[in-house]
């Protein structure tokens, strides 16, 4: 093993690190992350592995994998703790790096290609982040990339056994990945099987993946959940979880609409500082013949040109958008990058490594351009923090950026491309793990659940009753944990329902409300009176914490 190649790999190691000791300690975010670990609790509380709950109430979501795997990890522990809640998507993150890596090797012939494919992938920002969330994109990512490679080695197997094994475990993994968010388990690799096949021009290639075996496999895997949701739930709570989470939002979007150049801009900005290379891949898969651009059609890079396009436009064409939904494209970017630059690095022709070079020296340039952001950022977040503040703040990355900077640019201009790749590698995995243990110490910055969580305990101690008044708010509600009882009081009858409630108890409850909805939403005084005990930010919404007792 050469020492770039061990440099490559203790940086992995390095990420792989982190990654568990920043899931482990970090707050989760006030919405989904936060509603996520909540539903895992109340699946181990109840021993309900069926139907998702959240505060004792069903809820139709999403399937229950991502939550049975989270479940199992925390009861060694006996709870759900912000480590196994994340631990699905860190293990999801593993398992895409190292399947991006064996496809790069075998596409391009070269360890060093694997490793840069591997390296561009866990230092992709917006792949990154959320191999560290506690959400489910991750682990659809995670299934939908074995499933996309296992139909890979299926084609490339030189012996029928092995082909069935990889076909077999292509239409498992489908099955498993319809089971942690719905039907884009099979959707995703689906459609890139048969777009690839189709550039190939292998009209009935699919079937050499044995269907008559797999989809009896993938509906083994995939069917027992839905139909206990259906038995279990009814059909109102199926048709929600299967049609209208996932059909209805893709069609007619009933939140995070986007128009069509939102994944264009996600992409770019979320698979920096890999997108200039990613992109730059894909003009040398064409050729001109006969005064017409022709693909490649015999390219090692075809397989993961197909992947990237297909499912970018998959996703574009949906209504619905988020920068979550487009992970599935991160590893066969990586693999375009990795491959663009195995061929430069290859090649002898000058043209390919001047394109390279200033792509490479553009990059440098772009990290000591941007030098002050960390120091931004770390003030916009916080506009209390004083200028002194933000400067001890974001001063880790401000530093990490121009060492950066100046390395990648050095060797550029040394015409030192291999290095000059790496240095770019281990500037985005230094910028990243500084940003992650300073300006992002949870998705929602210093104005997290758990702080506010934490408070609220202190004011009410551990047995009192806290209510949700017109609002509600998981992250708050998971750290708050047992044995706090949690009421929740909603709609046009809340103040009624709450004063049934006090009458009932004989008791002050607490109450947590929305500051700015104060006229409108609190309870009605004539009937309840509120003492504010603190208010305090959490996320982008003003929260308060009151106590509520009858009005005399």
């Amino acid at each position: 093993m050469t020492g770039r190649s061990r440099g490559f790999l203790v940086l992995l190691a390095a990420l792989l690190v982190a990654f568990w000791i920043y899931g482990g300690t970090r707050p989760l975010d006030n919405t989904d992350e936060g509603r996520d670990a909540q539903i895992t609790r109340e699946m181990l509380d109840s021993g309900d592995w069926v139907l998702p709950h959240l505060n004792g109430k069903p809820l139709p979501w999403k399937p229950m994998l991502y939550h049975w795997v989270s479940g199992i990890a925390s009861i060694p522990a006996g709870h759900v703790s912000e480590l196994t809640a994340a631990l699905p998507s860190i293990l999801a993150a593993i398992l895409c790096a190292l399947l991006t890596f064996d496809m790069a090797k075998r596409l391009f012939g070269s360890r060093r290609a694997g490793l840069v494919a591997a390296a561009a992938l866990l230092t992709s920002s917006q792949f990154l982040v959320k191999s560290v969330s506690a959400q489910y994109d991750m682990t659809l990512t995670g299934f939908t990339t074995l499933a996309i490679w296992a139909f890979w080695r299926s084609t490339c197997a030189r012996s029928s056994g092995t082909s069935l094994g990889f076909s077999l475990l292509f239409y498992a993994a489908m099955g498993l990945g319809t089971i942690t968010k719905g039907p884009v388990g099979i959707l995703v690799p689906g459609i890139v099987a048969v777009g690839y096949l189709w550039l190939r021009r292998d009209w009935f290639g699919i079937f050499r993946t044995s269907p008559w075996f797999g989809v009896p496999l993938l509906l083994a895997v995939a069917v027992p959940w839905y139909w206990a949701t259906y038995v279990r739930g009814g059909k109102e709570f199926f048709d929600e979880i299967f049609w209208h989470q996932n059909f209805t939002r893709f069609t007619n979007a009933f939140d995070h609409a986007a128009g069509p150049h939102y994944y264009f801009i996600q992409f770019t900005g979320g698979s920096l500082p890999w997108s200039p290379l990613a992109i730059a891949a894909i003009p040398f898969l064409f050729l001109r013949t006969r005064g017409k651009w022709r693909i490649r059609r015999r390219s090692r890079a075809l397989f993961p040109l197909a992947w990237f396009v297909i499912v970018f436009a998959f996703f574009t064409a949906s209504t619905s958008k988020r920068p979550n939904y487009i992970l599935p494209l991160y590893p066969a970017a990586a693999l375009l990058a990795a491959g663009f630059v195995e061929a430069v690095l290859r090649s002898r022709h000058s043209d390919l490594r001047v394109v390279l070079r200033r792509l490479v020296t553009a990059i440098g340039v772009a990290l000591l351009v941007a030098f002050p952001a960390p120091v931004v950022a770390a003030f916009v977040q916080d506009r209390e923090r004083t200028i002194g503040e933000a400067l001890a703040v974001g001063l880790p990355g401000t530093l990490a950026l121009i060492a950066s900077g100046v390395a990648v640019v050095a060797f550029a201009r040394r015409d030192r491309l291999g290095r000059a790749v790496a240095s770019i590698a281990l500037a985005s995995a230094a910028l990243h793990v500084v940003g992650l243990f300073t300006l992002i110490a949870s998705p929602d910055g210093p104005f997290h659940a758990r702080a506010f969580a934490e408070r609220a305990r202190h004011e009410v101690g551990a047995v009192a009753t806290i209510g949700f008044f017109n609002t509600f708010s998981p992250g708050i509600l998971y750290y708050l944990g047992e044995p706090i009882p949690v009421d929740d009081f909603q709609g046009a009858n809340a103040t009624d329902q709450l004063v049934s409630k006090l009458v009932q108890r004989g008791q002050p409850i607490h109450l947590i409300l929305k500051k700015k909805n104060e006229a409108t939403d609190w309870p009605d005084r004539d009937r309840v009176q509120l003492t504010p005990l603190f208010t305090r930010r959490v996320g982008s919404h003003e929260l308060t914490l009151g106590r509520a007792t009858l009005a005399r």
